[in-house]
């Protein structure tokens, strides 16, 4: 990484006046950031934990487990780094059950500790249709056809965010086709073939696991955020830790120079402190250093920063 002094200082203008040289005022550079954003869904699942229960005992249940399993790993592709960390739950079918209901998801919430919710309730499936047999061109009798077929369904996906203040489940709906291919035997019939189909699921139901997953992964969003420094130490290491985005390090420097009486330089620290607790993750502390930088000396940039702060807070 280049030495931020290289791109980033500016000489500070000095003035020689009768009464003396007057101390530069502050400079600031300002930082390109991709910021992760609220999912097309319009939930912001950063920094919660997750689980994901489906239902299961009918004859779909290899489907249904690969559609759980499918949408957890894409979560936690991008959530968790490729980490196991989201767990699955297997609830058994039953007549009458209310997969829905905000009781449901909430007593799941529960017994798991998680943050998030998801649930698979029951699947909706269609006629199977199946094509005509094809030779496989094997000689063994039990697989000498070959026979293409595809069934529709639509799955039922119901979430609860116990974090988000609207404290409601929310459905969602997806339609598609499944489609396979299976070896058949000499005179065996059409129902018997179609009775096989819900065994040879598990790659359509991952792969629309995965699919479904989409719309709750972050987005980015390309932001630009203030700097402010000296031309001195530690401004300058701690304006290098910025550019580096090891904010823990700046932070810890800015600190150190909270002492000044310079109302002016003691704002800019804390505003810089602000925009690090952000970073973190830490809003509440956030909105307390930009209201006492607010206090001290306000910055040009603290009503952008601060609706940031609040918008994030509100997801």
């Amino acid at each position: 990484m280049a030495n931020i002094s290289r791109f980033l200082r500016t000489l500070c203008p000095v003035a020689v006046m009768a009464l003396g040289i007057v101390a530069c005022a502050p400079q600031y550079f300002t930082m390109n950031v991709d910021m992760r954003q609220p999912s097309v869904s319009g939930y912001d699942l950063s920094g919660k934990s997750m689980a994901v229960a489906y239902v299961s005992g009918g004859k779909d249940s290899v489907f249904t487990k690969g559609l759980a399993e499918g949408f957890a790993q894409r979560l936690e592709q991008d959530y968790f780094s490729g980490e196991e960390a989201i767990p699955l739950y297997r609830i058994d079918a039953t007549r009458g059950a209310s997969y829905a209901s905000k009781d449901t998801l909430v007593n799941l919430i529960m017994d798991t500790g998680g943050d998030v919710m998801f649930l698979f309730g029951n699947t909706e499936w269609g006629d199977v249709e199946l094509g005509s047999k094809q030779p496989s061109g094997l000689s063994v009798a039990d697989s000498a056809y070959m026979v293409r077929g595809s069934v529709p369904y639509i799955i039922n996906l119901h979430m609860y965010d116990s974090m988000n203040e609207a404290d409601t489940v929310r459905t969602m709906h997806g339609n598609s086709t499944a489609s396979y291919a299976l070896f058949a035997g000499v005179g065996e019939s059409d129902d018997k073939i179609a009775s096989r189909i819900w065994d040879n699921l598990y790659d359509s139901g991952n792969s629309i696991g995965h699919r479904s997953a989409e719309k709750f992964l972050p987005t980015w969003k390309s932001e630009n955020y203030t700097i402010y420094y000296y031309d001195s130490e530690p401004w300058d290491s701690a304006a290098q830790y910025a550019y580096e985005y090891d904010w823990s390090s700046a932070m810890k420097l800015w600190m150190s120079t909270l002492g000044t009486t310079n109302p002016e330089k003691r704002s800019c620290a804390e505003f810089n402190i602000a925009t690090a607790c952000y970073m973190l993750g830490d809003l509440d502390l956030a909105l307390k250093w930009l209201d006492q930088s607010d206090k001290d000396d306000k910055k040009p940039s603290s009503a952008t920063i601060r609706k940031r702060i609040m918008d994030r807070k509100a997801r």
